[in-house]
């Protein structure tokens, strides 16, 4: 029967980046749920499943207050390092997700201050070590 596991979170960071329409976007990734199921992966271990919830934001340019013009495709551009969010289960082992952004668009739309608004693709990259098999 497939089982919840309890994680605690080490660190949820925010990742930056400029876009090349000046805004600035802001992405986490929060690890909500995590389930050991009945099955096992490729290297015979019990195989894991998670649900990962991005939180995002983003922080228009001046310039861009007034433009309803749509945008499609814009290049984020890192801002500093991007570091993932980082968890660890009871055995030791540590999950990281890191945030790859697949795709961002500039609608026509504005929010409730007028700010534009953006579609963001983001897919979590998981990342999975285990100390405990390092050691062996």
């Amino acid at each position: 029967m497939a089982e919840d596991l309890e994680f605690e979170d080490v660190r949820e960071s925010w990742n930056i980046y400029r876009l090349d329409d000046g805004a600035i976007i802001k992405v986490k990734l929060v690890l909500v749920r995590l389930v050991q199921e009945n099955m096992l992966d490729a290297l015979g271990k019990p195989a894991l499943s998670f649900l990962v919830n991005p939180v995002l934001g983003s922080v228009p340019p001046k310039q861009t207050l007034g433009s309803t013009t749509p945008e499609n495709n814009l290049v984020p551009t890192p801002v500093g390092e991007v570091r993932g969010s980082e968890y660890r289960l009871q055995d030791g082992t540590i999950l990281m997700f890191t945030p790859h952004i697949s795709q961002i668009n500039k609608t026509d739309m504005r929010d409730q201050r007028g700010d534009p608004m953006y579609l963001i693709q983001v897919q979590p990259i998981a990342n999975i070590k285990n100390p405990n098999l390092s050691k062996k």
